[in-house]
């Protein structure tokens, strides 16, 4: 069965009324084909395409079919739910780290490690956003023509701030997502110059 099918399986269901509302968002029929057979047709949440779509024994098969579905949409509805508090939760705790003066280090790149250095230069009043500066680094020791150890420099910006989002993980960049450092933390860093 395509989608296409589907989709006018559950508009002719709405239209002759033998679709049922159960509960958890799922809806569903149960009629006799052209065969003779008992089919069950199941959708979930707003969906259009079917969930299940088949032959079914007798009602009390479908019914049970249907309870099991309902039972799965609960179990689902509540691990979202847990999700998105356990999700709200992070957010507020990161929002929280991050005040004015708070350092941040966004590592990145593909053949070689770029570390780039960041300072919270003001914040909302729900810490919902934060302007940020860069600011300059200091290299603190070098291993060998390619590598060295990076650290920032409070207070030395270059550029202009801009503003970002807060989110469940911090403020993320194009390459990735910063992390919380300290002045005397050091990072490595990779170049081919």
């Amino acid at each position: 069965m395509n989608a296409q099918t589907g989709k006018f399986l559950l508009q002719d269901a709405q239209e002759s009324g033998t679709l049922v509302q159960a509960r958890n968002g799922v809806r569903y029929f149960v009629e006799e084909n052209a065969g003779g057979h008992l089919v069950l047709c199941l959708w979930v949440g707003k969906s259009t395409k079917p969930f299940a779509y088949g032959k079914v024994r007798d009602n009390d098969h479908a019914h049970l079919l249907v309870a099991k579905a309902v039972d799965n949409a609960a179990v689902a509805e509540a691990v979202k739910a847990q999700r998105k508090s356990e999700q709200a939760l992070q957010t507020h705790v990161a929002r929280e780290a991050l005040k004015v003066g708070t350092l941040l280090c966004n590592s990145w790149g593909y053949d070689q490690t770029n570390v780039d250095f960041y300072e919270v230069v003001s914040r909302s009043a729900s810490g919902a956003s934060v302007k940020l500066c860069k600011v300059a680094s200091r290299t603190v020791s070098e291993s060998d023509h390619m590598s060295k150890k990076v650290a920032p420099c409070p207070g030395q910006f270059v550029g202009e701030p801009f503003k970002k989002v807060v989110g469940a993980y911090g403020v993320q960049f194009q390459c990735g997502w910063t992390s919380v450092t300290a002045p005397e933390e050091v990072h490595s860093s990779t170049s081919y110059h």
